[in-house]
């Protein structure tokens, strides 16, 4: 497009791709990972400030506590979120909101009975008089961490919660858009890896020249071969244990021989240090260099075209399900589907199409 356009290819108002959506970073992965990341707190974000804002209307119903300042409030969610969590975990069916607020606040030295001036108070108000207001609410919040409290409590303005809500929802607008680009990108160079070279944009086809210039710059060889040699050095790294079809044909054709009359250890015939010493040469004669060949084939077994189509295809369907979606995921398996590509060949095609329908109506 560059070629093509030259630097008015920057003003292209495309929905399929997103340049320089990475920006100078060329960790896609940890991109978006972290992008989604933030969206989630985003979410959790702007559904616990409507949970708060609940709490601040249910407040201000009451006359009564109108002189509570931010900072009352804020030790008002805290101990309502606690009481939330003790609630949520008494495993009975007959337990009673207000009966436990009471024990809760008694078991915790904040509450001694109506008259007393050893309970807790905040702003001249008893805690339990405050947080019995609040039941009904706090029965339709879900329990919180009070990580996640104190994370995002104590920067709330209560007044202008409107304002935080307004600002979140535009937030997510763009973030939810950045990812949805730079998956686009993600997926565009995947369908590459497997030749499928489509153009970015719609208004401006791909010729001939233009694939044939993408393949030989993306060298789609030898990228799948990095991406053989990384998963090779992975599966080295953990020491995973693998065996290729023929080590298990070795396997049980050692078993065999090692259970002949020749090599038996419970033979009594061989108990003797000759004996042993001759079996044991005999032994390395019979092994010892197949097992180095087979060895030296496994290390060449990664890179077969029937196995590197499948670990290839596998890896990047993993990678498309953690930077994409599951959704993504199951489309990229398509890619070495060729029962999937036929049934395609075969509807975009008028005639073979109309083949099939007639040999099955007969």
């Amino acid at each position: 497009l560059i070629h093509q356009m030259d630097k008015d290819y920057s003003l292209l108002d495309s929905t399929i791709f997103a340049f320089n959506i990475f920006g100078e970073n060329n960790r896609y992965h940890t991109k978006i990972i972290n992008d989604k990341k933030k969206l989630i707190e985003l979410t959790n974000k702007y559904i616990f400030l409507n949970d708060l804002n609940k709490i601040y209307k249910q407040l201000n119903r009451y006359e009564r506590f109108h002189n509570l300042t931010y900072k009352n409030i804020d030790e008002v969610i805290l101990y309502a979120y606690m009481f939330k969590d003790y609630f949520t975990k008494i495993d009975s069916k007959e337990k009673r909101p207000v009966n436990e607020l009471k024990k809760y606040l008694i078991n915790n030295n904040l509450y001694v009975d109506t008259k007393s001036n050893d309970n807790k108070k905040i702003a001249n108000h008893s805690l339990y008089q405050i947080l019995s207001k609040l039941l009904n609410i706090l029965n339709e919040l879900p329990p919180r961490d009070l990580s996640d409290i104190e994370e995002y409590l104590f920067d709330v303005d209560y007044l202008n919660i409107k304002k935080d809500f307004d600002q979140i929802l535009l937030e997510q607008k763009n973030l939810t858009l950045q990812i949805q680009l730079q998956s686009e990108v993600v997926e565009w160079y995947i369908k590459v890896l497997y030749g499928k070279i489509s153009s970015p944009h719609s208004r401006f086809p791909f010729s001939e020249s233009d694939r044939e210039f993408i393949i030989k710059e993306s060298r789609i060889d030898k990228s799948r071969t990095k991406i053989i040699d990384n998963f090779k050095k992975f599966i080295e790294r953990y020491d995973f244990n693998y065996k290729v079809d023929s080590e298990i044909e070795f396997d049980r054709l050692r078993k065999k021989v090692l259970a002949s009359e020749d090599f038996s250890k419970n033979n009594s015939k061989n108990n003797n240090l000759i004996k042993n010493f001759l079996n044991k040469s005999k032994y390395n004669k019979l092994f010892k260099e197949l097992e180095r060949y087979i060895e030296k084939k496994k290390n060449k077994h990664f890179y077969k075209d029937d196995n590197s189509i499948w670990l290839v295809n596998m890896i990047l369907r993993e990678y498309a399900k953690t930077t994409i979606s599951n959704n993504m995921q199951v489309k990229t398996s398509l890619y070495i589907d060729s029962e999937y590509y036929n049934a395609i060949d075969v509807l975009s095609d008028i005639a073979k199409y109309n083949r099939v329908l007639s040999l099955h109506s007969d």
